[in-house]
């Protein structure tokens, strides 16, 4: 009996230690020129913060998916995602939830004490989609700032108010405002004690 109970625990654990999560946009495309954290969960969590901001933010005024819809949520959460004014609880689904779970263990990329902005701007994978940022604009922004250890969130966020059309088509630059406005502030929340959104 002894041998069954073992056995049936052997066999659990082997079939539970496969993908932590079911990755459901690994369809679409994201051309990151970064090495360093694993791509495929850098796809969910940029397209599961997309779907997020989205569905929150429409209210059902545009087509889930269509290009306007993508437009209006970035639209309508950068500049509260950028000054931390957001609500990250009621806008981040379960899916988002599973990605930040595993984000969080990438541990280097995150300055857990700072006090403005918990992304480690120092990350090789940070200063890549910097540098790959297609704007010009705002990547010196974003360099100049960081040069002189004045670069924050908050003090970009009309900044990126006003590029964030720039989102749509530039996918490093997408991603960082994801990890730099969104998981960032995800970090704080004990998600544990509450309902989550689908």
């Amino acid at each position: 009996m002894k041998t069954r109970i073992l056995l049936l625990i052997a066999v659990i654990a082997m079939y539970s230690c496969g993908e932590p999560i079911a990755y459901k946009y690994q369809n679409k495309e994201m051309d990151i020129a970064c090495a360093g954290i694993d791509p495929s969960l850098l796809k969910e969590a940029l397209y599961s913060f997309e779907n997020d901001i989205s569905a929150y933010y429409n209210n059902e005024q545009y087509s889930p998916g269509s290009a306007v819809y993508f437009e209006f949520g970035y639209a309508n959460f950068i500049y509260p995602g950028a000054t931390g004014t957001a609500d990250y609880a009621k806008i981040a689904s379960s899916h988002t939830i599973a990605i930040m779970d595993i984000l969080k263990k990438e541990e280097s990329l995150w300055n857990k004490n700072a006090k403005d902005s918990k992304l480690n701007y120092k990350h090789p994978f940070v200063k890549c989609l910097i540098e790959n940022i297609d704007n010009k604009e705002i990547k010196e922004k974003i360099e100049t700032l960081q040069s002189v250890n004045y670069f924050t969130p908050t003090i970009m966020s009309e900044f990126y108010r006003v590029h964030v059309g720039d989102a749509l088509t530039d996918k490093h630059f997408a991603l960082f405002i994801a990890l730099e406005t969104y998981y960032q502030n995800l970090l704080e929340i004990d998600f544990s004690a509450m309902s989550k959104n689908e």
